[in-house]
């Protein structure tokens, strides 16, 4: 960032498991990554006429014939369908049938269908209590996912165990079963000796496709804002996303898994007003996490002396984010943020406060409303919050 360079990182494909993100610095625009509204869904058809829908990405066709079921907790020879509660297939089966643990499609160099853990109980019944179990697994069909966009299990979260009072990950966008380039050298399953299939394109999910996309959002603003610095960029990538509802979503740690929420690129070039950082702001911040000045020159390049006691939480950042206190106490939380005004003159912002159902917390801003004349107008606010710990809610804000 000091360079003029907006850094966009993964954050990490270590969920749903809290604090295990990573790329947490403020100079860094760390994604997570969520759901499209296309999935790919591979039925298995059983002889009874049920039918199981799971996951993965099958293009092969077994053409509608039944193969006899087996269950078993080794790799089976002959000519059945092999169901495994693990994620390991079958070179020597026509099939394979595994309890979905991921939740995203999965290639694999044979027939696969990964169903949920209720269906694949279901099966594994079945097959136990029938004397010839028979089914097939069909080719996979893409399908209209209405629940999209949610945070994906594997998705690193938050809280910022380094420096807590910083929210990451910043944003989340599409990084679930996305269709990318591949190298044709390679193979698309992971089971490389057995996979001989050479693609130029590939289905692939995780954080690191998540990246790209907002990568391409950051060089989009700089076509129609040149002169925009990297913070003001990232400032408006967040600021425009779309809300997104920790209830949604279904899996651990979900209020530290999307940050400012939900990329959106048609936003992102006018986001009115925006929250300006520079490399001073960065030291400072630094300094306020106690670090050594040999520390900080290893970082800046340079010498570096802290002066004064600053709040790391007051950082001119996009988002806020605070560590409570110990359970059963109160105290107060407060922000101090300045804005910029990138958009029109004689413009008027007001303030809105929106929590979720059920919060113990309550938030006041002040001033509630700015009023704008000028373009590259800054004017300041805070965000206070006074709070009550309980020790039924997050040890973070």
């Amino acid at each position: 960032m000091a360079k003029g360079i907006l850094t966009v990182n993964s954050a990490g494909n270590s969920g749903p498991s809290p604090t295990t993100v990573s790329s947490v610095a403020p100079w860094i625009l760390t994604v997570a990554a969520s759901t499209t509204n296309r999935e790919f869904l591979t039925k298995v058809v059983i002889q009874n006429g049920k039918t199981l829908v799971g996951r993965s990405v099958n293009a092969f066709d077994l053409q509608g014939k039944n193969y006899p079921l087996v269950f078993a907790l080794r790799q089976v020879k002959g000519n059945n369908i092999f169901v495994s509660r693990y994620s390991f297939g079958s070179d020597v089966a026509v099939a394979t049938i595994i309890n979905d643990r991921t939740n995203f499609a999965t290639i694999s160099p044979h027939p696969l269908s990964a169903i949920s853990p209720d269906d694949f109980d279901f099966l594994v019944s079945y097959v136990n209590s029938t004397k010839s179990p028979q089914g097939t697994v069909l080719k996979t069909e893409a399908v209209f996912n209405q629940r999209a966009p949610k945070v994906a299990s594997f998705s690193s979260r938050g809280p910022n165990t380094i420096a807590v009072d910083l929210l990451k990950p910043d944003i989340t966008a599409p990084g679930v079963e996305i269709l990318a380039a591949f190298s044709p050298l390679g193979s698309p399953s992971e089971d490389k000796e057995r996979d001989q299939r050479h693609v130029k394109y590939s289905v692939i999910s995780g954080t690191s496709m998540s990246c790209p996309h907002v990568t391409g959002v950051a060089a989009y603003i700089k076509t129609f804002h040149p002169d925009w610095s990297p913070a003001v960029i990232q400032s408006a990538i967040m600021t425009t996303a779309w809300s997104m509802n920790a209830s949604d979503i279904g899996v651990a740690s979900t209020e530290f898994a999307y940050g400012a929420g939900h990329v959106d690129p048609i936003a992102a070039p006018n986001p009115g007003l925006v929250y300006e950082l520079d490399k001073v702001d960065h030291i400072t911040f630094l300094c306020g996490l106690n670090y050594t000045s040999k520390t900080l020159r290893l970082i800046t390049g340079e010498a570096v002396t802290c002066t004064g006691n600053t709040l790391p939480r007051n950082l001119n950042y996009p988002s806020m984010s605070a560590k409570l206190s110990e359970p059963n106490s109160s105290f107060t939380v407060t922000f101090n943020r300045t804005v910029t005004n990138v958009g029109t003159p004689n413009s008027t912002y007001k303030s809105q406060i929106v929590l979720n159902h059920g919060t113990k917390l309550s938030v006041k801003v002040s001033p509630d409303v700015l009023f704008m004349k000028s373009v590259n107008e800054k004017q300041s606010f805070t965000v206070t919050s006074p709070i009550v710990v309980y020790t039924d809610i997050p040890d973070s804000i």
